[in-house]
Order: C-alpha cells, then structure tokens, then sequence
C-alpha cells in the first residue's frame, strides 16, 4: 500500500513554500493583503481598524506602495521583491486565512456546476445543467431559451 500525500492550499507550509520559491506568489500574497484594508485605509494608505486584517502600521504605506504598483501591471524586482517576499511571509495566518476561504468559495463552485432539477407550482419543468462549460438551458412550458454566462474567476491561489 503506497502513502499519499496531498498538499491543502490552504496549509501554511505550503504556502510558505510558494512565497519562497515563487516571486508570482509574492506578488499575489501582498496584492492580497492590500485587498483586506478598509476602503478609507486604501484610500489613506494608513491603518485606521484594529481589526487583524490587512497592512500593520508599520507597513502599511509600503504594502499600499508595492500593491499599487503590482496592480497597474508592473512587477516588483530587485530589492524591492525582496522586501516584500520578507513582508509576505509576517502576512502567513492572512494568507492561510485567504487560501481557506478560496478553497471554501471553489468547493461551492463545484457544486454549483450539478445538475439541478425544480419543479415550479404551476408544474412547468425548469432545469438547470452546469457542465463545465456554464451554459445553461432553460426550458419552461413551450419556449426554450438559452442563457450563456461566465462565473467569475473567484479563486486567488497563490500558485
């Protein structure tokens, strides 16, 4: 009998691991933390809640710095990438915390995209079918109508 193992995205060392080895993941982690400040602490570039979420004071203005610039579709480099890889890893219980609630929102997703049957009052048939590709066929009384949509990418792995 061979052992497996399967590594969680949400585990810590995992995560450590990424923001090791990974100067994306960086990248992602502190884009991350700056999605977590109050919108009047992104706006101020200060941290005005004690609420555990987002840049601590004495990052705040860095961490802003470094999102901003990642977010306008630079990459950080140099001296810089180093800094913050350093400020990610003091970020790990947010990280894990984000990881979880991403693998949460994707176990909902996946169970979304079934197949799912409701039977109005009226008696009609209305079924809904995910399949992957997320159309989905509606099929009320005589009419058939076909609905497209895409489900937002809400999952922000650090990968």
């Amino acid at each position: 009998m061979t052992a497996t193992n399967t590594i969680r995205h949400d585990d810590p060392g995992y995560i450590g691991w990424l923001l090791t080895t990974s100067n994306k993941a960086v990248e992602r982690a502190i884009v991350a933390i700056y999605h977590r400040q109050t919108l009047d602490e992104q706006r101020s570039e200060t941290t005005i809640h004690t609420n555990g979420v987002g840049f601590s004071g004495a990052d705040v203005r860095t961490g802003t710095y470094y999102a901003k610039w990642i977010l306008s579709g630079k990459r950080l480099t140099g001296k810089f990438l180093d800094r913050a890889r350093v400020m990610a890893h003091k970020y790990m219980r947010q990280l894990v915390d984000i990881a979880h609630e991403n693998e949460e929102r994707k176990s909902l997703l996946e169970a979304s995209e079934r197949v799912v049957q409701v039977i109005p009052e009226r008696g009609q048939r209305f079924e809904v079918m995910g399949n992957g590709t997320n159309n989905v066929p509606v099929d009320i009384g005589y009419e058939e109508f076909d609905y497209s949509f895409e489900i937002p990418d809400l999952d922000i792995p650090l990968e």
